[in-house]
């Protein structure tokens, strides 16, 4: 301020006016980009907590402070670990003082307990497999005598229990394969194979206490002949089937009459 005498002589009042930096660290709002605050966003709280679902790997924060003259810092794109994820946004006021709003996302745990894929070797299951079916047959040659399992999780942090190479035994074979989640939660799938019975009602061995068969025994011809003399009145038919599971009937020793006497040695295959 410049004051000036009559006589032209001047004289300046200087006055300083210092106006203070602002001070205000309030949020005007804040926002997710997946799930929904709690409690509701208002400036004055700063305690917020957020959940998403599994598949949510990556969560965006925004926010605007209340004043113009405030930054903001702790926004933007946050990757999520499973569990509680806590993620500070710092207001920092003109003055430089500061506030800082805290939320903790809490991503849950994968509850996918389904398989992708699920085949056994030398196995055709019924019906087609999909992952929301968890019953399936099939059935196999009775040479067939192991399966492999292989079933594949849809997701990448389920575990698999129950596949791999399993035996089978002659009949109905039940094999189970389990998933579980992340989430603890399980699901079963179940396989019954059935192993046919063996038709193999042939002999591996026939022979004779006296004599000699003619034609020389082979397991595909079913007509023999044999001769003895007259002082032979009995004689021992023996015979192993080739098959462990097949019964045999008509051997042990037999009379003999002067002549043809025919004996029948019969197989009975396991599959009857």
């Amino acid at each position: 301020v410049t004051v000036t005498a009559q006589n032209g002589d001047a004289k300046t009042y200087t006055i300083t006016v210092t106006r203070k930096a602002s001070s205000d660290t309030n949020l005007k709002s804040l926002t997710v980009s997946s799930g929904t605050l709690t409690p509701e966003f208002v400036s004055s709280k700063t305690e917020y907590t957020v959940s998403v679902p599994y598949s949510v790997s990556t969560i965006t924060i925004g926010a605007t402070a209340n004043n113009s003259e405030a930054t903001v810092t702790g926004t933007g794109n946050k990757e999520l670990a499973v569990g509680a994820n806590k993620i500070d946004v710092v207001v920092t006021a003109g003055d430089k003082t500061t506030k800082t709003y805290t939320i903790t996302v809490t991503r849950e745990k994968d509850t996918d307990n389904t398989l992708k894929s699920l085949s056994l070797t030398n196995c055709t299951l019924s019906p087609t497999f999909n992952g929301n079916t968890t019953s399936y047959t099939c059935t196999v040659e009775n040479n067939v005598t192991e399966t492999t399992v292989t079933a594949i999780a849809t997701s990448s942090v389920a575990t698999v229990t129950g596949a791999g190479t399993k035996q089978l035994a002659v009949g109905t074979n039940t094999i189970n394969i389990t998933v579980t989640s992340q989430s603890g939660s399980i699901k079963t799938y179940q396989v019954v194979v059935t192993r046919k019975a063996s038709s193999d009602a042939t002999l591996k061995s026939l022979t004779v206490s006296n004599g000699t068969l003619t034609p020389e025994f082979d397991g595909s011809k079913t007509e023999y002949t044999v001769s003895v003399p007259y002082n032979v009145s009995t004689v021992t038919v023996a015979g192993a089937a080739n098959s462990s599971e097949a019964t045999v009937t008509g051997t042990g020793s037999k009379s003999l009459t002067v002549g043809a006497n025919t004996i029948t040695v019969t197989v009975t295959a396991e599959d009857k």
